[in-house]
């Protein structure tokens, strides 16, 4: 239900939108879905005093902005 709500709510997006959300956001969610250590399996509770960049390496998530930086 959740992926479905995840391909089909940009279809509610307008046109200026869609085409950032398929055009740089998507490939970027697809690259940390198959790159990035899976969310559910971390203990939260044991890294409340990390910061957000710390935790980005730690678990393998490149921030979306120099993830379009990249690619450009």
């Amino acid at each position: 239900m959740c992926v479905t709500g995840g391909i089909f709510g940009a279809a509610r997006l307008r046109t200026k939108h869609r085409h950032r959300f398929l055009t740089s956001h998507l490939p970027w969610i697809v690259e940390q879905a198959t790159k990035a250590r899976f969310f559910l399996a971390i203990d939260w509770e044991n890294h409340w005093e990390e910061t957000v960049p710390a935790l980005q390496e730690k678990f393998g998530v490149t921030p979306l902005e120099l993830y379009n930086s990249k690619s450009a």
